[in-house]
């Protein structure tokens, strides 16, 4: 588990660094690492809707990765809106409903 989220961590830390430093975008994307980090976050900004890809943020193959139950959790109590987003073309939506439910 613990070496799926720093995969994840510096493929976000790559794409970031090609998409906005060649852009010269700033600020750059925000890497929320723990669930104090995102209700300060949330407690902090105006923002109400939240989009989350599934394969790899949520889950890998059938298993759901680390606080993604409890993120999603705390930003629905927080009364903030979520959707998810794939490109998973092989799953049906009911598919894809039933994994994120396993969530």
């Amino acid at each position: 588990t613990e070496s799926i989220r720093y995969e994840s961590e510096m493929e976000m830390k790559k794409v970031t660094d090609v998409l906005f430093h060649s852009l010269q975008l700033q600020p750059s994307p925000l890497l929320i690492q723990t669930n104090d980090e995102l209700t300060s976050y949330m407690s902090s900004n105006q923002i109400q809707n939240y989009l989350f890809d599934c394969d790899g943020v949520l889950y890998r193959g059938n298993d759901s990765l680390p606080s993604a139950s409890l993120a999603i959790q705390s930003l629905l109590n927080s009364g903030k809106q979520v959707y998810f987003v794939t490109n998973n073309a092989a799953s049906t939506r009911m598919e894809l409903k039933q994994k994120l439910e396993r969530v």
